[in-house]
């Protein structure tokens, strides 16, 4: 009795295989191989999502790294559930007086936030070291070996005690001079210099990825 279900089993299988849903599962096959993304979490001022995919605005960097492109909605998820655990009115990014340019005070708020994201990001990470024709960037040119190493060390060379923040201009709009109140999020993805230029994700406000 066994037996008759385990071949009337196998000759479902190979009838499926043979009408093409093998091909709907490119995860099963040997060959498959999952590109990895190198991203950049950004705080913002505002929750507004870009009208365009290319859009960035002015934002501080608190997190890069690489992860797999199955993972970054997940990732995100949980980046959506540490901002609206945030308490935002405590944050204000201030640039250092005198200071290098766009350089920004790493008050113990903006530490803690760094913190709890690079906790959470420990489950994600990746090193694409051994194959790094996986990396994708938004044109589909090679990320630098410069910008590889800054990626893949940002934890911990620029995270913790060694976090200096600084503000970016977007694309769209100039870095605020006198700084600005943070209220929202994005991930984007990283260029061949490892620049952000694409947008992934926006936070609006919400406890998880939509």
């Amino acid at each position: 009795m066994h037996r008759n279900h385990a071949v009337l089993l196998s000759t479902a299988v190979a009838a499926l295989i043979a009408a093409g849903c093998g091909s709907q599962l490119p995860y099963l096959s040997p060959e498959y191989r999952e590109p990895i993304v190198p991203i950049d979490v950004a705080l913002e001022a505002d929750r507004t999502p870009p009208d365009l995919s290319s859009a960035v605005k002015p934002h501080i960097t608190l997190l890069q790294g690489f992860v797999r492109s199955s993972n970054v909605h997940t990732f995100s998820a949980n980046i959506a559930m540490i901002m609206a655990t945030t308490d935002l009115e405590r944050l204000t990014v201030k640039p250092i007086s005198g200071g290098p340019a766009g350089a920004v005070d790493p008050s113990p708020e903006l530490r803690r936030l760094q913190e709890r994201l690079v906790e959470i990001f420990s489950a994600y990470t990746v090193d694409p070291s051994e194959d790094l024709s996986l990396i994708v960037t938004p044109d589909g040119s090679h990320l630098s070996n410069e910008a590889i190493q800054h990626v893949l060390y940002f934890v911990p060379h620029a995270s913790g005690v060694n976090y200096r923040p600084h503000l970016v201009a977007g694309t769209t709009q100039p870095a605020p001079a006198a700084g600005f109140k943070p209220m929202g999020a994005s991930v984007y993805q990283l260029d061949h210099a490892g620049v952000a230029t694409r947008t992934l994700w926006t936070w609006t406000g919400e406890s998880g990825a939509r």
